[in-house]
């Protein structure tokens, strides 16, 4: 039982150690707070964030903070079967508009 728990201690002890080097700072203007979430600016995309920390070195998060993107599933057109969002009144592949 001591070589379990020694283990585990040991195993988190390198996961702290391993995800502490996976930072990614952003600076304060990159950062957008709304009233659905939290998100980041990044070069060419904006990313949604679970959490956001803060240390000496200023704002950060890691990799694994990024939250998954649901795909344009909400629907899919009866007439084309093109997958689309659910804000989409009228497919955006075919213009037609279900009832």
């Amino acid at each position: 039982m001591k070589k379990v728990s020694l283990l585990f201690i040991l195993a988190s002890l390198m996961s702290h150690l391993l995800f502490a080097e996976n930072k990614i700072y952003v600076a304060p203007e990159q950062l957008i707070f709304e009233k659905n979430g939290l998100f980041v600016s990044t070069d060419d995309s904006i990313l949604p964030l679970s959490q956001l920390s803060h240390d000496k070195q200023g704002f950060y998060f890691y990799p694994e903070d990024i939250c998954l993107i649901p795909g344009p599933n909400a629907w899919v057109c009866l007439m084309c079967g093109h997958d689309n969002w659910s804000w989409q009144g009228r497919c955006t592949q075919c213009n037609h508009r279900p009832q």
